[in-house]
């Protein structure tokens, strides 16, 4: 089951996905749809901020979006999933709820016409997985958006948060208090 929260481009975490935004609207401009066409694919594929292993790349023009397709799946997502999801369909996913999911944030990035994020968590082979990801469109000569580049950013592994230095001290320092608590009053009653 994936939980999916919409969250505001201000909200993302980590500096990959920060990165990401910040040279999309470098390449774009205001209006956050980059115009491939003009710039061409290849401008993107060049920028390993946008383009590298935590992206993938959908393919909106076959239809609703239970039929949008991986055109492009990054290798850090394929030993991710554990296989390549290029070619496949969204409602060919494994996981229903995954699907609807990915085919309702799609389907949400189309009609905001801008960039948008959203915070998911949910369980995949056994792991607690959290991460951010950022939808990014891309648009034809005629204006359509015919392509989302999706970069994504873990904030949980193998169901151990990943967090803010500062944070990750003071999980520390509570998890040696409670630890020091149990260990007085089992040794000494």
């Amino acid at each position: 089951m994936a939980d999916v929260n919409p969250i505001r481009l201000e909200e993302i975490s980590g500096a990959p996905l920060v990165k990401a935004l910040r040279r999309w609207y470098e390449l774009c401009g205001p209006s956050g749809l980059f115009p491939r066409e003009e710039h061409g694919f290849g401008t993107l594929v060049g920028t390993p901020e946008v383009m590298n292993g935590h992206s993938a790349v959908i393919a909106t023009d076959v239809g609703e979006p239970l039929d949008f397709l991986f055109a492009y799946y990054g290798s850090e997502l394929d030993a991710y999933q554990g296989q390549s999801l290029v070619a496949q369909r969204f409602r060919n996913l494994p996981d229903r709820d995954v699907a609807t999911a990915a085919a309702e944030c799609s389907a949400a990035a189309l009609t905001a016409r801008q960039p948008i994020a959203h915070r998911v968590a949910g369980t995949i082979e056994g792991q607690l997985r959290r991460y951010d990801r950022l939808i990014l469109p891309t648009v034809n000569a005629k204006g359509q958006i015919d392509r989302l580049i999706l970069v994504i950013h873990e904030l949980a592994v193998h169901g151990v948060e990943t967090l803010p230095l500062e944070t990750d001290l003071r999980r520390c320092r509570e998890t040696i208090e409670r630890a020091h608590a149990r260990y007085q009053l089992d040794c000494c009653g």
